[in-house]
C-alpha cells in the first residue's frame, strides 16, 4: 500500500514557489529521509502531508486518504522541529494530555507512556518539569509524544536536532524497530 503519494505537487506563497512539481511515493514499512537545503520546501511538504496546507497543484494522499480527514490524521504521529510544551508539566502529564487529545483511554495512556518513557531514555527524568529539560530531552519527549497513539505513519521534522551521539543511535534503532513492525517513517 502507498502510505504517502504525491503527484506533481506544487505550493507557492505569493511569488515564492516553495514546492515545485514534487512526485513521491512511500510504501508501508519504508523509511524516507527527506533531504534538502534550507528553504528547499521540506517543512512545507510536511505541512501538506499533515493537512496544514493544501497544495496549489497536483494531488496528494496519505494512508489512502485526505490528510485533512480526522480518520487519516488519527493514524499519523508528528514531531515538529521545535515543539513548545507546557513548561509546568512533567513527561507523564504531557503524554496524558496528548493521549487524551487522541481519544486514548487512561489505562492505554498509562501503559504506552511508561513503555515510551523508558524507550526514549527519560525514566530518570519522569518527575522533572519539562522546563528543566535540555533540548535533547525535549526532543526525546517529542518522540514519545509522536509515538504515543501507535501511528501507522510517523512524520518527524529534523528529529536529530539537539540529540547527543548516543541518543541518535538509540533513535536510529527505534526507527528500525518501527519499520520491522510495519510502520512508515518520513523524516527531514
Amino acid at each position: 500500500m502507498d502510505v504517502v503519494r504525491l503527484d506533481g505537487v506544487t505550493k507557492a506563497f505569493g511569488s515564492v514557489r516553495a514546492v515545485n512539481g514534487l512526485s513521491l511515493t512511500i510504501r508501508q514499512g519504508e523509511i524516507l529521509g527527506f533531504l534538502g537545503t534550507n528553504g528547499a520546501g521540506k517543512t512545507t511538504t510536511i505541512k501538506m502531508l499533515l493537512g496544514f496546507f493544501r497544495p496549489d497543484g497536483g494531488s496528494l494522499s496519505v494512508l489512502g486518504g485526505d490528510p485533512c480527514d480526522p480518520d487519516t490524521r488519527k493514524k499519523i504521529g508528528f514531531m515538529p522541529e521545535t515543539a513548545y510544551y507546557y513548561p509546568y508539566l512533567n513527561i507523564r502529564e504531557l503524554l496524558a494530555l496528548y493521549g487524551g487529545l487522541c481519544g486514548m483511554s487512561k489505562a492505554e495512556i498509562r501503559a504506552r507512556s511508561e513503555a515510551l518513557i523508558v524507550r526514549v531514555g527519560l525514566e530518570s527524568a519522569g518527575a522533572r518539569l519539562l522546563r528543566h529539560y535540555s533540548k535533547g530531552m525535549l526532543q526525546r519527549a517529542g518522540i514519545a509524544q509522536a509515538l504515543l497513539h501507535d501511528p501507522d505513519l510517523l512524520i518527524l521534522d529534523e528529529p536529530f536536532t539537539g540529540l547527543d551521539p548516543l541518543a541518535r543511535i538509540h533513535f536510529r534503532d527505534l526507527i528500525l524497530e518501527l519499520r520491522r513492525r510495519g510502520k512508515t517513517v518520513f523524516f527531514s
